[in-house]
Formats: C-alpha cells, structure tokens, sequence
C-alpha cells in the first residue's frame, strides 16, 4: 500500500477559552490551552490515527518548536522524510480565541515558512507525490505551489482542504484539477463565483465544480451536515449531535476521514457518513485532534450518521 500524501501547513497553536463572555477590547480571564496544530499536520496526523500509511510534506522552522513539531509526528509514525526544515527559519504559530460557547471569535495565524514550500522545492519531491496512493493538500500553499502541486500528481488523485475564504482564492484557478474538494458555503462562493442564497443555488455552484472537473464535492454546513455530491449521488450527512467543547480542528478530521474513505474506495455515501462522525468526535476535545480517534470508533459513530439524499440535477 502506497499511503497517503498530505502537503500543508504545521503551526505550533495557541487557544484561548475565556472563563466567562468574551469582552472585547479587554483581558478576559480563562485558559491558555498551548497544542501541535495546522490544517496539514493535524490532517496526517488524523490519517495515521484512523490507521492509514501517511506521509507529511511542510516546511519548519530549525528551531524548538519546529524540532517540537516533527518530533511529534514521527513518535505517532507519519513519514516526515519529504518535509523540509529551513535553516534560520520560524515555525508557524496559529494564535485563536473562541468564545465562551467554544465557537471561533478571531484568529492570526503567522505562516510566512511556508512560502519556502515553493514549485521547485515542490518539484525536488515529485517523485514522493506520483509514487502516493492519494494526496490531500490544503491551500495554506501559494497559488503557483498548488498549481505545481496537481502536475506533478499526475492521475494520483487529490484532495484539496480550502482552509479559509481568504485561501480558497488560491485554488480557484485549478480547481477543476482536484479529484475532490472540501469547502465550506463561503469558500465554496469563492471557487466559483457564485452566491449562494438557497439550496437550488447550493446545487448549482456543486454542479459549476463538476462541470470544471472536480468529481466529488463536500461543502461543511457546521450544524446543517456535511453535504456532498459526486454528480450522481448526492444528499447530506448528519452525525449526531455532540457535546461540543471545541469546534477547532473538526474540518481537519473530517478532511482526513475523507482521503481515508476516498483512498479506500467507499461509495460516496459512506464517506461523508464516516467523515460527518470523524468532525462530531473531534469537537467533543478540546485538542484540534481527538487522540482516541480510532477507525472502529468513527466506524461506530458513522453507522448512527442519518444520511438524506437528494435528487440529481
């Protein structure tokens, strides 16, 4: 089994829970909850806990909290071989603070390292991305990297995480190129210049991404589902509703689930069951990563997932 490759962000991250409502323009008591993060790291990591050869591909820093970082991945066995470390470099730091329902309020996040994950710092590690199984990538990387990033794939399928409105800008170019696709609404708005104001406009911005080449598309609705499509199947997945302590790090659970069911070659149906379960469990930590996530865990929870379809266009 080739495994899977994920090429992306690794941030040292700092979460702050304040105590009581968040007042803004003040000091809010509460707690400082200090963890490895970024949408890449936390993606692979989720791989190799749902028990998928994963390989890491990123840039680090060459100092404590770049050393912090890799270190962590290889004690849980990702394949960090194809990352980079940059010499005088510093490591990503993401900076959020939620409110006190443990909903994001704002973020900053310092990832300038990753302009050294260039298209020919990405072509020096070609041979890494066309000998995967499946690539997952997430758009923290620059618009040239990721159009680099789907040449150098070949027919290896990828699948892109949006990351953000203000990052899924970068792939919106290439979009056609991605074998799958994981926005949300906004993001989803950005990839295909389209506004989205009711379901019918939902369906039809899915039907723009298929038209362009994407074959399956999976928009995270938060408390709507994970809705999905790969033009002949599609509908939403409902997990059961958790008991939330921490909706940061849910995306990249779910994103992960994704390249596990897509690489095992699950009907689409089971996929978003078992990536709509992978996201439900991750939000009842307050890590961005659930480190009792476990295959037959999100297995168990996937099968209680209410799926309801909806009729091709």
């Amino acid at each position: 089994m080739a495994g899977i490759t994920v090429v992306g962000g690794a941030n040292l991250d700092l979460q702050g829970f304040p105590d009581e409502d968040l007042r803004l323009s003040d000091s809010n008591p509460g707690s400082i909850n200090m963890t490895a993060g970024g949408v890449g790291r936390n993606i692979a990591e989720n791989i190799m806990r749902l028990g998928y050869p994963v390989s890491f591909l990123s840039a680090f820093g060459d100092d404590t909290w770049g050393r912090y970082l890799l270190e962590g991945l290889e004690t849980l066995g990702v394949d960090v071989s194809p990352s980079m470390m940059v010499p005088g470099g510093r490591t990503s730091i993401y900076l959020c603070v939620l409110d006190r329902a443990r909903a994001l309020h704002v973020a900053v996040a310092d990832m300038k390292i990753l302009e050294a994950l260039s298209p020919g710092a990405l072509a020096e590690r070609g041979a890494v991305l066309r000998e995967s199984e499946l690539c997952v990538v997430d758009a923290n990387l620059s618009q040239a990297t990721l159009q680099t990033l789907v040449e150098l794939c070949g027919t290896v399928p990828v699948v892109l995480d949006t990351v953000s409105v203000a990052k899924a800008v970068r792939a919106r170019e290439c979009i056609g190129r991605f074998y799958a696709v994981k926005p949300n609404e906004g993001e989803l708005e950005v990839l295909t210049g389209m506004t989205l104001r009711s379901e019918l406009d939902l369906d039809r911005a899915v039907d723009e991404l298929h038209r362009r080449g994407t074959q399956q598309v999976f928009v995270s609705r938060g408390a709507r589902g994970l809705y999905f499509s790969d033009g002949e199947h599609r509908g939403t997945a409902q997990a059961p509703a958790p008991r939330t302590a921490n909706v940061s790090g849910a995306g990249d659970a779910l994103t992960a689930a994704l390249a596990v069911g897509t690489a095992g070659h699950l009907p689409i149906e089971q996929t978003a069951a078992f990536a709509a379960a992978a996201a439900a469990l991750t939000t009842e930590v307050l890590g961005t990563v659930d480190t009792g996530l476990t295959r037959a865990r999100v297995s168990r929870l996937a099968a209680a997932v209410r799926i309801s379809k909806r009729s091709s266009r």
